[in-house]
């Protein structure tokens, strides 16, 4: 599988001055306090989150992340290399356009706006807005009904291990392949914090929880009922 540094390295002129167009940072991200009062964690997993939309979607469950995070309008990004689901087998799911995306107090476009209000890029943090926004032709990454690919694998990391909340992502198609600007979050409370990796690098990382990867809230994902990585 392509890694995002190899991918990144041999960009084209025209797509690396697009994606740079962020800038470096080695600062914190945003700090996620536990329910029932943290923002942005009203409507996620553990609260029967999120709504479903009918639209192209892009799958960022089993992404690489680049580890060198960057500004992307005032908010810490990790960019992450998805892809888009074309077809979907064992389902009784009608289309493989079907998702689920994330309401107004929850996810990456909740994350933007808690950070720096406008910064999110499309003109909906969720809800319907935002299947809008898809059907129009934005890319954007969400939550297969089926919660994951068979590839991908869960990694149990320490609490307040920092990830990439890829849900609601807002994301970009560059040289044929498709990146998506992950807003880093820490769990700000002691619980285990799952995030998800493709089964490749847990071969390739000695140890995956130094590196970014995309997750969800400490406690709240579906994560932990994934084949681990062994």
């Amino acid at each position: 599988m392509l890694s995002i540094t190899s991918f990144l390295a041999g960009a084209s002129p025209a797509a690396r001055e697009m994606l740079f167009s962020t800038t470096p940072n080695t600062g914190v991200g945003f700090v996620l306090d536990p329910l029932p009062d943290g923002k942005c964690q009203g409507d996620s997993f553990a609260a029967h989150g999120g709504q479903t939309c009918i639209a192209p979607w892009v799958y960022c469950t089993d992404a690489r992340c680049d580890s060198n995070l960057t500004d992307k309008n005032g908010v810490l990004v990790a960019k992450c290399l998805c892809w888009m689901p074309e077809k979907m087998l064992n389902t009784s799911w009608p289309s493989p356009n079907v998702s689920i995306i994330p309401k107004e107090t929850s996810g990456a476009g909740c994350v933007y706006n808690q950070v720096k209000s406008g910064s999110y890029p499309y003109s909906a943090i969720g809800g319907n807005g935002m299947c809008e926004e898809m059907k129009k032709g934005k890319l954007i990454s969400t939550y297969g009904p089926l919660g994951h690919a068979p590839p991908a694998r869960a990694v149990k990391c320490a609490p307040k291990t920092q990830w990439a909340w890829c849900w609601g992502a807002p994301c970009e198609k560059v040289d044929g392949q498709i990146i998506c600007d992950c807003p880093i979050v820490i769990s700000n409370y002691d619980t285990d914090q799952y995030v998800s990796v493709s089964k490749d690098v847990c071969a390739e990382e000695e140890d995956p929880c130094s590196r970014i990867h995309n997750g969800s809230p400490a406690g709240e994902s579906p994560m932990g009922n994934m084949q681990q990585c062994m």
